[in-house]
């Protein structure tokens, strides 16, 4: 959310949340209906941002397509297309907040003259314009999203006008699905900040590693201990807070459309793999020897001799042992089918 927005936070955390869910939930399934499906969502919460100011935003997890509109298939689908979903969100967001201030919703500090005014309505109205306009427009890459923002600004900032809705792209191979499971997993039950961020503190100051954005890698950060110990108390949840939610298919009201996405997406793997005769083995990875795995990553056969003729056999020589006997001793075995490596091993 912007940062015209995050002051509400602080005046009504429970009813701020409640709306960035639903707004957000809401933002993927217009989306998806859009496109002729129903899909789900499963988000999780985080206030506070790597500087430990307030943040507000969701991580969320969709999956690639949903049930068609009828209820009878699995429609895949992967392109989802940020900017579009942006305009879903915002204009939701908008129409959530102005009725909750119309219901009696505190209003912050800073903001209570603007209200007063009518200026604070009404600089939602030109959100609403706005991002109808960028949405009518479906504009393709973030360059045109830039330049658009800054023809259209007329009561704040850009940046304080900035609603960032970020699509990751899916991971290509079944080995990385898992990523973002793994991903939000640790915004689940992990704190805002971890010790081996914490650099140095004393009574008023702190310093903590952050990620740096516009050179890359990581920097230090000084900031006051007012403004760190804030971040840490907005992280603390009251007591049945979920932070964690589920929408659409993922929802517990959903489970019957869940379970006809499940069969239909059986039939389908059934359809396409009908005529393999274990449809295991097309999940199960195929078991290779050290000698096989050394084979195809360097394109040399770890057993062949430099020569390209014999085979290697490995041996041990201990401390004491004279060269001449060790060969004899296996003079019998190596001759003409194995070259001998030697392994000398210091027992001193």
């Amino acid at each position: 959310v912007p940062l015209f927005i995050r002051p509400f936070f602080r005046s009504d955390m429970k009813t701020m949340v409640d709306i960035l869910f639903s707004s957000a939930f809401g933002a993927v399934q217009t989306y998806a209906n859009r496109h002729g499906f129903y899909t789900g969502a499963l988000g999780v919460l985080q206030l506070v941002g790597s500087l430990m100011h307030l943040h507000p935003h969701v991580h969320m997890v969709v999956p690639l397509g949903g049930l068609s509109l009828d209820g009878s298939t699995w429609k895949p689908y992967s392109s989802y297309h940020a900017v579009t979903i942006s305009g879903y969100y915002t204009t939701s967001f908008i129409v959530k907040l102005k009725k909750a201030i119309q219901k009696r919703m505190p209003i912050p500090d800073e903001y209570k003259a603007l209200h007063d005014e009518g200026l604070l309505e009404k600089w939602l109205d030109d959100q609403m314009t706005y991002h109808e306009a960028l949405r009518e427009q479906n504009l393709k890459n973030r360059s045109k999203h830039s330049h658009f923002i800054k023809r259209h600004v007329t009561f704040t900032e850009s940046k304080n006008r900035a609603w960032n809705v970020y699509v990751s792209p899916s991971p290509k191979n079944q080995d990385s699905q898992s990523i973002p499971i793994m991903y939000i997993g640790r915004y689940m039950k992990a704190p805002p900040i971890t010790s081996s961020r914490i650099r140095e503190y004393s009574r008023d100051r702190v310093m903590i590693t952050v990620n740096d954005h516009e050179f890359g890698g990581k920097k230090n950060q000084t900031m006051s201990m007012d403004a760190f110990m804030d971040g840490l108390l907005i992280s603390i949840h009251a007591k049945g807070f979920q932070i964690v939610r589920r929408s659409g298919l993922f929802a517990n009201t959903q489970r019957k459309k869940l379970g006809q996405a499940g069969e239909s997406l059986e039939r389908d793997f059934k359809e396409t793999y009908r005529n393999v005769a274990d449809p295991k083995c097309i999940v199960e990875k195929e078991q290779k020897t050290h000698r096989e795995r050394q084979k195809k990553k360097t394109g040399v056969d770890p057993l062949v001799c430099v020569c390209g003729k014999n085979k290697v056999m490995m041996g041990m020589m201990h401390t004491g042992q004279k060269l001449t006997t060790w060969v004899l001793a296996r003079e019998a075995t190596t001759v003409g089918e194995y070259c001998l490596a030697v392994l000398w091993i210091n027992d001193s």
